[in-house]
């Protein structure tokens, strides 16, 4: 429902102040809470472009990358270590 309201504003680009509750960052955000990661990447370009007179744009970029690829990691499911599996049971 979110992402259905924020994405027509995004679409037509927005001027807002580039803060927490701006469009394109709540929309990065809720991608991200589903797991869209590469709709989150793909919203990074338009803030770039959308804000790029703006001081510190590149590092506000490269925070939000870095929170993406964390988050990314993150939801890969790994195998379990030798030291987190159970027990086997041994025959008779």
């Amino acid at each position: 429902e979110l992402i259905a309201t924020l994405k027509p504003m995004v679409d037509k680009g927005v001027s807002e102040p580039l803060t927490q509750f701006n469009p394109y960052i709540m929309l990065f955000y809720a991608y991200q809470g589903i797991e869209m990661y590469s709709e989150a990447e793909s919203l990074l370009p338009a803030v770039r472009a959308a804000y790029a007179g703006q001081q510190g744009i590149d590092q506000i970029i490269g925070q939000l990358r870095a929170e993406l690829d964390a988050n990314r990691v993150a939801a890969v499911p790994h195998a379990p270590s030798p030291e987190n599996k159970p027990p086997t049971k041994q025959g008779k």
